[in-house]
């Protein structure tokens, strides 16, 4: 398995839209791509931080996704008022 790790900043009006933005949006466009496993939205409120883990069966899949969700999860960032900090990848070597 793989791990595609974003971490945002988050300002305080995007909280209240963000997880229906997630729900609606994202989580109907990940299901359908090839190799999706898992998402999870994480929020730190008093860091004012956010983070999106989004786990896959293999890296190319992710690397796949990526193509084709990169834009649309731009917008959605947009769209929050939310400033993109970093991503990183990761091999899930243990779940349980």
């Amino acid at each position: 398995m793989f791990a595609r790790v974003f971490r945002v900043k988050v300002p305080p009006e995007a909280v209240e839209k963000g997880p229906a933005m997630a729900q609606e949006q994202a989580v109907p466009a990940l299901r359908q791509l090839r190799g999706f496993h898992a998402a999870y939205w994480l929020h730190d409120a008093q860091a004012g931080e956010g983070l999106s883990v989004v786990l896959w069966d293999d890296e190319q899949a992710a690397r796949d996704a990526e193509e084709q969700m990169g834009p649309k999860r731009e917008e959605m960032q947009r769209q929050l008022g939310v400033t993109p900090q970093d991503m990183r990848e990761y091999q899930v070597v243990a779940h349980s």
